[in-house]
């Protein structure tokens, strides 16, 4: 019995880890068929120089990422009863083990989370649930997006 318990422990932390493979044929599968990762949503920021987490719920606006199977994008910001939606090209790579979204947007605009002048937003797959990316490296926010469900 001594020598089950280790060999179950181990079967059993096997089976949780998740390899980066697996995350990017989840992710890319998904994103050009059935559109099960195709939307996302703004959940939470946390802020560069306090490391100060702000949730959905107090964010003072709703953003949402849809990725389409034409490798197009649109990222939508509702607030004050204002909707503002942009649009764009989108790119999956594959740098150093870390799988990127490169977003180009069609033209320049204040949804943009990014720190140079340039019309081009990078996101990383952190699971296969939540994408990240922001201003961090400029102070700026860092943003999680979560996946949802067709909205």
């Amino acid at each position: 019995m001594k020598h089950i318990f280790p060999i179950l422990l181990f079967l059993l932390m096997a089976s949780a880890c998740q390899t980066d493979e697996s995350l990017e044929s989840e992710f890319s599968e998904p994103v050009l068929s059935d559109g099960l990762y195709r939307h996302w949503k703004l959940t939470k920021m946390m802020t560069a120089m306090t490391g100060q987490i702000t949730y959905e719920y107090e964010i003072p606006y709703t953003e949402t990422i849809r990725f389409d199977a034409d490798q197009t994008f649109v990222k939508t910001r509702i607030q004050d009863g204002t909707t503002t939606e942009v649009t764009g090209e989108f790119e999956l790579t594959r740098e150093e083990d870390i799988l990127w979204i490169r977003l180009e947007y069609a033209e320049e605009n204040g949804l943009i989370a990014r720190c140079s002048s340039t019309t081009t937003e990078y996101l990383r797959l952190r699971t296969t649930s939540e994408i990240y990316g922001g201003a961090i490296a400029c102070d700026g926010p860092h943003l999680f997006y979560s996946k949802i469900s067709n909205p």
